[in-house]
């Protein structure tokens, strides 16, 4: 690696998506940890004291149903991150000081120009720069259920969702 690439790559750090994992204990815990189930508790607890248990318990029924739920929708959003791990590019070629080299995806730094080929899995959220006939399967992104054609022409204006940025390619699509 060129002195330049390090600076980066200690600068930028590596190209890998990280996440935290937590025990599905405190994952489960951490569902009630919000100012609408506070007030749900209160109103249990209230209800509780004035003797109206059937209101008592719909109450912590919805509560206990509102954690299930969340703690389901967090342990799917955690696999689908273990997913999209595992869809990571291992090496792409990279020009690098004019040579034509191939690396590892995790050491990509911003500024290196990412060489595609047919068929390839997109390394990392690149600009594109030069394209000839390009197009990107963005399902697993958007949802697209067509393939898009990319160009180089430049971004119409700021804010636009990724699936409207034609020429960039985004991460684990092509």
């Amino acid at each position: 690696m060129v002195s330049e690439d390090r600076a980066r790559l200690s600068r930028y750090g590596h190209n890998e998506l990280r996440f935290k994992r937590t025990s599905s204990f405190v994952r489960f815990f951490l569902q009630f940890k919000s100012p609408l189930i506070y007030v749900l508790i209160a109103a249990a607890v209230v209800t509780a004291l004035l003797g109206k248990w059937t209101d008592t318990s719909v109450i912590l029924i919805v509560v206990v149903a509102n954690a299930i739920i969340g703690f389901i929708q967090e342990g799917k959003a955690e696999a689908s991150m273990q997913a999209l791990t595992r869809m990571m590019v291992l090496d792409c070629t990279v020009l690098r000081d004019r040579t034509r080299k191939d690396v590892p995806a995790r050491k990509l730094v911003p500024g290196d120009a990412v060489l595609l080929d047919e068929g390839d899995r997109i390394p990392a959220d690149l600009r594109l720069f030069y394209a000839r006939n390009l197009n990107t399967d963005e399902a697993a992104l958007t949802g697209e259920s067509v393939p898009v054609d990319k160009s180089i022409d430049p971004i119409p204006k700021h804010g636009l969702t990724p699936a409207d940025q034609l020429c960039m390619a985004c991460k684990s699509v092509l």
